[in-house]
């Protein structure tokens, strides 16, 4: 399952890392936990399968997580936080896992992605928010507290914009997708909600429009080439929504990398663009489920 920030998003997978079945449910007044018992009895009702062949359930949030405590901490894009989910655990009879979004994006592309011949990569989820999931030696990192990959709030700007966790100048300021859009509105004729509507009335002939995209790619830029820098990973993935938009940005961004002369950057900087799309996290909720069940089998 893939918590976001109005509603959770849910597959069901089996054994041989098919998705079976996917679904959206809207979140409902009566909390998180209710969502989750309603998308388990819509597979029970809807499907031929039975609760004792559920294995586990793999929950994907937006933010920092305990994921021995299965707790979901804090997210500053969704209004769900200090929420253990053990007693629903208890309640359900069911193994629970969780991690964050973006981790286990990671390692999904890791396994089954675009990373799979890869031993380190690093992941970029680019949505609401920006986050990375880091894998090192094909295991992801998660830090001394479990907060590692938090590098949306890494600040670029010193008393620059005002992110949505209270400090100023952090990444996510400047290259989460509501912040292009807020950009690109200011400068356009035709007020644009979302990327598609971004990317089918950009036109680079329209000056303002391209600095526009052109400064948020050298921010992005940036970010790619300091990862390069501090974990010298294989690849780059960019993944989140962003990662749909390859065909627009791809050269873009490649030929902004190459203008960063820093010696001590590595010239074969692979960047990749995520294989699993927007399906990326579920899978990582769902093989981090296969994993623990493979270590008790």
């Amino acid at each position: 399952m893939d918590i976001q920030e109005h509603s959770v998003y849910y597959c069901l997978m089996n054994l041989r890392l098919e998705m079976v079945v996917e679904g959206r449910v809207e979140h409902t007044g009566e909390g998180l936990c209710d969502d989750i018992k309603k998308i388990i009895q819509i597979l029970l009702d809807s499907h031929t399968i039975k609760r004792e062949n559920i294995m586990s359930i793999g929950i994907s949030y937006p933010g920092f997580v305990e994921e021995e405590k299965l707790l979901l901490k804090k997210g500053p894009n969704i209004n769900i936080s200090n929420l253990s989910l053990e007693d629903l655990r208890d309640e359900l009879g069911i193994n629970i896992y969780v991690g964050n979004e973006a981790r286990l994006a990671a390692f999904a592309e890791s396994i089954i992605g675009v990373s799979k011949d890869y031993m380190n990569s690093i992941y970029i989820s680019i949505k609401e928010g920006i986050g990375a999931g880091i894998i090192l030696d094909k295991r992801y990192y998660t830090g001394s507290s479990e907060s590692a990959g938090e590098i949306g709030h890494m600040v670029v700007k010193k008393d620059g914009k005002l992110c949505n966790c209270g400090n100023k100048g952090c990444v996510e300021a400047y290259l989460s997708i509501n912040s292009l859009i807020e950009s690109f509105n200011k400068v356009s004729h035709q007020r644009v909600n979302n990327l598609d509507e971004l990317f089918a009335v950009y036109d680079e002939n329209i000056v303002e429009q391209k600095l526009v995209l052109k400064e948020y790619l050298e921010y992005l830029a940036v970010l790619i080439n300091n990862a390069f820098l501090i974990f010298d990973p294989d690849c780059v993935i960019i993944g989140g929504k962003m990662s749909e938009y390859q065909e627009k940005i791809e050269v873009l961004i490649k030929d902004i990398m190459t203008q960063y002369s820093c010696g001590m950057l590595k010239t074969d900087r692979n960047l990749e663009f995520s294989a699993l799309g927007y399906k990326a996290s579920k899978y990582g909720a769902a093989l981090r489920g296969l994993e623990e069940i493979m270590k008790l089998a």
